[in-house]
């Protein structure tokens, strides 16, 4: 089930799901909440060739996953040692940051807001 974008301000935007399973996918462009409502939903945070939100424009575009919960996938581009995971605050949210590591360093592509417990289980990789 595809999922529905809501109205935003400027500079994030807002993609809300059904209550049924869907796939969140972020656009990478924009500072995003992701809001799965219920189901099992996957949040998409990049494809095969690419993670989202890495712009060169260093933890300025990313996503909030707003409601994250067991049931739930975070798909990300690569593979796990392409990732730091680490408590985060930012946009004056609490939770799980995930970072992409670059030649730069590292970068925020998404936050699991709150307590979001994000397990080996949760994460899937293409």
């Amino acid at each position: 089930m595809a999922a529905l974008t809501t109205a935003s301000q400027p500079g994030e935007l807002w993609i809300v799901g059904t209550r049924k399973d869907d796939q969140i996918i972020g656009t990478g462009v924009t500072r995003e909440y992701l809001y799965g409502r219920k189901g099992s939903d996957d949040f998409i945070l990049g494809n095969r060739k690419d993670p989202y939100y890495q712009d060169g424009r260093k933890d300025r575009t990313y996503a909030i996953m707003k409601d994250f919960s067991g049931k739930d996938e975070v798909i990300l581009h690569g593979s796990r040692s392409d990732y730091k995971f680490t408590p985060t605050k930012v946009s004056g949210v609490k939770g799980t940051g995930i970072f992409y590591k670059d030649d730069d360093g590292t970068d925020l592509i998404g936050l699991i807001a709150g307590k979001g417990n994000l397990s080996n289980g949760s994460l899937g990789f293409l």
